[in-house]
């Protein structure tokens, strides 16, 4: 299907007013113009030219419904915004909330979707693999950390890195029954934590 087929398309299913798809119409031609919308999938480029349009006629559009659509929304999204130069649109935050709970949906996590959400809010970081990380420290020994690493497409290391980030500066207690992620080591308890422990246990350890 053609771009201007699928902008129609786009537009038709969400209800969107004329002014809203002329824009979106000349965003999508700048990108032809430019080159920008040869080897993209069309879906996805649609998608983040429509919500761009919205946004800039501050008509009302939801972000998780773009995501829907198509895989590789928020990418597509952060380039055209760049490259139509637009501030980026697609907040870190909500991003990042919204990540996590696909992950999360993906597990069968949904019960500790807002003490995640808490998390890395308070751990300050909204990036998909702070909300990985955040998510994964909410839900062990729910969850193991092969599972996460899975679902989120991020790598071991990564996630294990950022869930000891965040546990250290939230003094958050490791769970023993963790799998996956060296839970018995006194290392990746928070310092605040270790050092209030009597002193008669801090020699033993």
């Amino acid at each position: 299907m053609r771009l201007d087929e699928l902008l129609t398309s786009y537009a038709n299913a969400f209800s969107l007013p004329n002014h809203v798809v002329d824009l979106a119409r000349e965003m999508l031609e700048r990108l032809r113009r430019m080159g920008l919308s040869q080897g993209r999938n069309g879906e996805t480029l649609v998608a983040a030219v429509l919500y761009i349009a919205c946004k800039q006629s501050q008509h009302p559009v939801q972000l998780k419904d773009m995501l829907q659509r198509k895989k590789g929304f928020l990418k597509t999204l952060r380039k055209v915004s760049e490259a139509l130069g637009y501030s980026t649109v697609a907040d870190q935050r909500q991003s990042a909330q919204i990540f996590l709970r696909m992950v999360a949906n993906k597990l069968g996590l949904e019960p500790y979707v807002e003490e995640a959400a808490s998390i890395l809010h308070r751990y300050g970081e909204h990036t998909h693999v702070a909300a990985t990380a955040a998510l994964y420290v909410a839900a062990a020994p729910s969850c193991s950390l092969t599972e996460v690493t899975k679902a989120s497409g991020f790598s071991v290391v990564a996630i294990c890195r950022r869930a000891k980030a965040i546990r250290e500066k939230l003094w958050i207690q490791v769970k023993n029954s963790e799998r996956g992620f060296g839970a018995t080591s006194p290392a990746l308890q928070p310092q605040a934590q270790q050092a209030s422990r009597p002193a008669s246990q801090q020699e033993r350890v």
